[in-house]
């Protein structure tokens, strides 16, 4: 069976008014990833209903986001609170502590790493950064890849499609 990919931060969690918190300090990154800033936070309803739904009907429901490993409890806990059924969750996929390199690089190493340890190919993608999105999609062309907005999850269109 396939894995089914879900972001955190602007996919399962709403994080406009964290970001818009850490945009007024010195350092935004320490400041968006303070573990206290996190209570900030809403839930995506409709998202976490869709990976509670794929969790349910036996999917691999894999996680894959941008917030380094020292946030993993925190995450955990955040995504409890808002409802998703975390046992479920076959990964969370983390950065390293130390690893400061753009999400675009980050998301597909974290990806492919876990796909060779575990097997398995990427059947969907939810994800809120067209450029993550994009390498995700060159990296597994098979993939049905979704940019998602506001709870919204539209396919994310290729060059082929954008031709006509």
């Amino acid at each position: 069976m396939g894995v089914v990919v879900y972001d955190v931060d602007g996919v399962l969690v709403d994080a406009s008014e964290r970001m818009r918190r850490a945009r007024g300090s010195g350092d935004f990154w320490e400041a968006f990833l303070d573990p206290k800033l996190l209570a900030l936070d809403k839930p995506v309803r409709e998202m976490i209903e869709k990976a509670n739904r794929d969790i349910a009907s036996g999917r691999r429901v894999v996680l894959l986001t941008g917030r380094p490993e020292r946030l993993r409890e925190a995450t955990l806990e955040e995504l409890r609170r808002f409802g998703l059924n975390v046992d479920g969750v076959e990964a969370l996929l983390m950065r390293g502590d130390g690893d400061r390199r753009p999400a675009y690089l980050v998301k597909p190493a974290l990806l492919s790493g876990y796909l060779a340890r575990t097997g398995g190919r990427v059947e969907e993608v939810y994800e809120d950064d067209e450029k993550v999105a994009r390498e995700l999609r060159a990296r597994h062309p098979e993939a049905k890849v979704y940019l998602v907005s506001r709870g919204k999850a539209r396919p994310l269109r290729g060059l082929d499609e954008w031709l006509g």
